[in-house]
């Protein structure tokens, strides 16, 4: 190792040392034994590659408290210590909005929302599954379905069941075979 030295020409500026600090108190760069280290009022890098910062960009991404979000914002971690959530697509973050939204909402629920408002799949701790969609293909060599009532079909053409009671209710003419 050398002696430590500074030496200047035509603009650059050449600064040797096996150890440097630059600055005071907590806003410095400082380095040794192959080590960096940078600290400013809302930013640290320690020498283990360890970055703290409250808000900031890296590669698009855009670092504000606790989310973190890509640069059209379709794209949202949320760490909130109340309301954790992910949320995916241009529609929105709230649950219900085009996209995919796994959380907590702002009451604390557990929930899960793929689609828009009028097509999706969700579901919600403590009420359950809740599917609207315009078709659904349900397929299986064995599949049940087990309710103390169902109703298929809509306000004048349907099925029914409950209580042991079968309906079948239709406009038109029923064929049973």
């Amino acid at each position: 190792k050398g002696a430590a030295f500074i030496s200047g020409s035509n603009g650059n500026l050449v600064m040797s040392s096996s150890t440097f600090f630059l600055g005071s108190g907590n806003t410095y760069i400082s380095g040794g034994n192959g080590n960096i280290e940078i600290s400013s009022s809302n930013f640290h890098l320690t020498p283990q590659g360890e970055i703290t910062a409250s808000a900031g960009k890296v590669a698009g991404w855009t670092i504000n408290g606790t989310k973190l979000e890509n640069q059209d914002q379709t794209l949202r971690l949320n760490a909130r210590d109340d309301h954790p959530k992910i949320t995916i697509g241009s529609g929105g973050h709230s649950f219900g909005d085009t996209g995919i939204q796994l959380g907590y909402d702002d009451s604390g629920v557990l929930k899960f929302h793929a689609g828009t408002s009028t097509d999706y799949l969700k579901y919600t701790t403590g009420t359950g599954i809740d599917i609207k969609t315009k078709i659904a293909h349900i397929s299986g060599s064995s599949i049940t379905l087990a309710t103390p009532s169902f109703r298929l079909g809509d306000a004048t053409n349907y099925i029914s069941g409950s209580g042991g009671t079968l309906k079948i209710i239709n406009t038109g003419q029923t064929t049973l075979s």
